[in-house]
């Protein structure tokens, strides 16, 4: 459905919807302020984007998405009892997204 154009990949944009429309059917998202929407999507779309497309060509193969573990552990995120544990240890969980905002305002 994100790869309008057929070719098997997806660019940071489409990510970046895909993960926009995502997000309402994660429970763990449900705390997360509206404002901070932008910055949680850019901040999950940079893992994909740093780890599935090494050569920066712009384009993340959906059958290498599909079968990394990252898209695992951001659906963990559809788990409605996370434990505060798992949560920290889960890059995509609003708590690390906060940590990572909180580092990057930091270094400002």
């Amino acid at each position: 459905m994100y790869d309008a154009a057929g070719y098997g990949y997806l660019r940071e944009k489409d990510l970046e919807n895909y993960i926009f429309e995502l997000m309402p059917t994660f429970p763990q998202l449900e705390n997360l302020q509206e404002p901070f929407y932008p910055f949680y999507v850019i901040t999950a779309v940079r893992k994909f984007v740093f780890y599935l497309d090494p050569k920066r060509t712009g384009k993340i193969m959906i059958k290498d998405m599909l079968t990394s573990p990252i898209l695992a552990q951001l659906y963990e995120l559809r788990s409605p009892n996370m434990s505060i544990e798992d949560a920290m240890g889960n890059w995509f969980s609003v708590q690390s997204s906060l940590r990572v905002y909180d580092t990057y305002l930091r270094l400002d």
